[in-house]
């Protein structure tokens, strides 16, 4: 992985001269990377945002494969442009307030291609918890089945998870009344609304996370999927896309503030560090790569190569869960005691034959 992942930081980095050099010493001729590539979802990416380079030093099999991921993606990608319009009407129909997550969105501010990100599924956020009955009507009288259970009750379902799982043939839609669940957790919800943001596609409008929060909840998705046992590195180049945008109109020292206020200051500064040492891009946001310097004893792990092991997919992950409940802000104890308690409404959330 170490070639493979030094290649990626240069594509992704545009250092174009060291990706012909690093090709120079691979001895399959970029065959490792392109498999890479492909099971860390980042193939279609490549294709979009770097095929100039890509074409000039991969093998034509190679761009062939990433062409291909690329025009899977594109239709993917179609397929869930036009039921984002769908569900759109409907809402607007409610009078229903929501917030569109990351995905087609996320893509098109930041990557300046609605296809040109690998998107799985749907994510919306409503405003209130009582909205929640009401888009589950309006999603199964439209054909979806929510696939996530409710074990006990719903109300205990609120307390312990963030989301319902939905499911209409190919398409998945997930609905969320918070970004992440946890009882050390106070995530500002009335500055998440009044922040929200608006982008016009096909002529209809949408609320988004300002670009703070979209950070904010691919920071709690990283931290979530590696306390899981293991992650791809698609996020990884999700925040890397943001903070290259965001990056010099953010002070970081407020950033952080707010994430105190909201007890997810350790989570963030750690899951911040471990992108920018797994990409290898602390040069490249000075601002941001001083604060985490300045606050470095708040950093559970220090060495690169105990960072690059979280990357490892375990079957219990136990290392990654070690580290994450120590990022918890409160006692070990505490993040093992609500672990335990709330991890049968957390498995009883994830859909049938989750990829």
């Amino acid at each position: 992985m170490p070639d493979d992942l030094q290649l990626l930081r240069f594509i992704i980095k545009k250092e174009y001269a060291d990706v012909k050099k690093q090709l120079l010493n691979c001895k399959d001729n970029g065959k490792s990377f392109t498999e890479f590539a492909h099971r860390h979802r980042l193939a279609g990416h490549l294709y979009s945002a770097h095929a100039p380079c890509l074409n000039e030093n991969f093998p034509e099999e190679t761009m062939q494969s990433f062409k291909d991921a690329y025009i899977k993606q594109w239709g993917r990608n179609q397929v869930l442009c036009r039921q984002v319009e769908t569900l759109g009407v409907l809402f607007r129909e409610e009078g229903l307030d929501m917030i569109f997550l990351k995905g087609l969105f996320l893509a098109q501010r930041f990557f300046g291609d609605m296809f040109g990100r690998a998107i799985s599924d749907i994510d919306i956020l409503v405003k209130k918890r009582k909205d929640v009955d009401t888009v589950h009507r309006l999603l199964t009288r439209h054909n979806f089945r929510r696939t996530s259970r409710v074990p006990l009750s719903k109300y205990l379902a609120f307390c312990f998870s963030h989301h319902y799982e939905y499911r209409k043939k190919d398409i998945d839609v997930e609905l969320h009344w918070g970004l992440q669940s946890h009882v050390t957790f106070h995530i500002n919800y009335d500055d998440i609304w009044q922040t929200r943001e608006t982008v016009t596609f096909r002529n209809k409008s949408y609320f988004v996370l300002s670009n703070e929060y979209e950070l904010l909840a691919l920071i709690l998705s990283i931290f979530t999927d590696l306390q899981k046992g293991g992650i791809d590195l698609k996020p990884f180049v999700d925040v890397y896309v943001i903070l290259k945008i965001i990056h010099k109109k953010t002070s970081w020292k407020d950033f952080f503030s707010r994430r105190s206020g909201e007890r997810l200051f350790l989570i963030s500064l750690n899951v911040l560090d471990l992108v920018l040492d797994i990409l290898d891009c602390y040069d490249h946001f000075t601002e941001l790569s001083e604060y985490i310097s300045q606050n470095k004893i708040h950093l559970k792990y220090i060495e690169s190569d105990r960072k690059l092991r979280l990357l490892d997919t375990s079957r219990f992950g136990m290392k990654n869960k070690k580290w994450s409940l120590r990022l918890y802000e409160t006692s070990l104890f505490n993040s093992i005691c609500w672990w335990g308690i709330s991890l049968p409404f957390r498995m009883a959330v994830y859909r049938e034959n989750k990829q």
